[in-house]
């Protein structure tokens, strides 16, 4: 019977097995997982995890395992340490082996942490459960919180701190949060992050974290001596690939996959009954424009599970699935204090041609982002009900292999 080994437990690797059964898969699937916790939702971990009254349950985030995923079998808490791809063998961390005959990768990201000097007790990230969990912990009415990024995890992180009577100060690496959205954007949301009493700190850059036996402060480039009982490093993530540095997979940047999410080698040709989805993915994205990179965004984690999953079921029985027939255009949005910024796309990718549409009254403000003339992407503040519409249009640009666009690498934030 044939073996699938799906490395991450994530929602792309719980994903690419419900594909699987889906499109006809009947042997054997094995999941490994690096956390101890089964597939779980986590835009939640910088929103509701932080500030409902009571700390969710495991169970109130966890993703339902359908009855028509059939026996499959996890084992968590155990990370891959090593790939061998000729002898289709996964190597655990625990000195274990495991056989494959197809292989999913999906072990995502891990966060990036500044290496600057200093204590590093009471400084934290947001990735998983876990870290969630300590850090609500932390944020305790009156404690003062340095954020250090401005991107989604450190204004969501801000924002939830704010709640719950946190005094916060954000430093980024730009005058505004979310820069790949622009400055008009930016400024908004830096505006609303102001009213609700944080402060933010822009252009400016973290030399040294102060204190002995635990952070007590946050010095910046320009002098700036913060005082700290809390730090989070909300600077990004860096691709789940340290255990393929030895085989003959393209990781630079993530494995790079071809449009059938096929993991391609380093001549660029897929290996076959290898594929990989989710964040740690570098998939093509804007057909007929030569554009090709990791977005990190949850929609886009599911969408290239599914079509992991159907490509590798093929494979595995001698079938052909054929590219996606319509683009995998990513989604996103962030709720902060009540507001919410949704948006369709990469408009990270613009070339500086936008078109601004705000309505002062409705307090709502929609920007479409535009590369070599072709709409890119669109974001907005308050105009959560016509996502589908933004959608759409993004969709049939994206579909448009008459427009083409020069070729980009680049991750999103999210």
């Amino acid at each position: 019977m044939q073996r699938v080994v799906v490395v991450g437990a994530s929602v792309a690797g719980l994903r690419a097995v419900e594909s699987l059964r889906r499109n006809g898969f009947a042997g054997e699937i094995l999941v490994i997982g690096g956390e101890r916790w089964p597939p779980y939702n986590r835009p939640p971990l910088s929103k509701t995890v932080l500030t409902a009254t009571e700390l969710p349950g495991f169970d109130e985030i966890a993703l339902p395992l359908s009855p028509r995923i059939g026996d499959v079998q996890w084992r968590l808490g155990v990370r891959a340490a090593a790939l061998d791809v000729d002898a289709r063998v996964v190597v655990l961390e625990d000195g274990q082996t495991v056989e494959w005959d197809g292989l999913v990768i999906a072990t995502g990201l891990r966060p990036v942490r500044l290496a600057v000097p200093g204590p590093t007790v009471r400084r934290y990230v947001l990735r998983n459960f876990d870290d969630a969990r300590a850090l609500r912990d932390v944020l305790q009415p009156g404690a003062r919180l340095v954020v250090i990024g401005a991107g989604f995890i450190g204004c969501e992180v801000a924002s939830a701190a704010r709640e719950r009577g946190v005094h916060v100060v954000v430093v980024g690496r730009s005058e505004y949060p979310l820069p790949g959205l622009g400055d008009i954007l930016g400024s908004e949301l830096r505006r609303l992050h102001e009213t609700h009493g944080v402060r933010f700190l822009g252009a400016r850059a973290v030399v040294a974290f102060e204190g002995t036996d635990h952070v007590r402060g946050v010095v910046l480039d320009d002098g700036t001596e913060l005082a700290a009982d809390i730090v989070v490093e909300a600077i990004g993530g860096a691709p789940e690939t340290d255990w393929l540095v030895t085989t003959k997979l393209d990781i630079h940047n993530g494995v790079r996959c071809d449009g059938m999410l096929r993991a391609l080698d380093i001549s660029g040709q897929p290996i076959p009954n290898v594929v990989a989805c989710g964040d740690v993915a570098r998939v093509p994205l804007l057909r007929g424009a030569g554009i090709e990179g990791r977005v990190e965004h949850w929609s886009m984690a599911i969408e290239t599970g599914r079509y992991a999953g159907r490509t590798l079921a093929a494979s595995l029985s001698g079938a052909a699935a054929g590219a996606p027939s319509v683009p995998m255009v990513p989604t996103f949005w962030s709720d902060q204090y009540g507001v919410r910024l949704s948006g369709v796309g990469l408009p990270e990718m613009h070339d500086g041609e936008i078109r601004v549409r705000h309505d002062s009254a409705a307090g709502e403000v929609a920007i479409s982002y535009f590369r070599a003339g072709r709409l890119i992407g669109i974001a907005a503040l308050g105009c959560a009900a016509r996502l589908p519409e933004f959608y759409d249009a993004v969709r049939r640009s994206w579909q448009d292999e008459g427009h083409p666009v020069s070729t980009v690498t680049r991750s999103s934030p999210r």
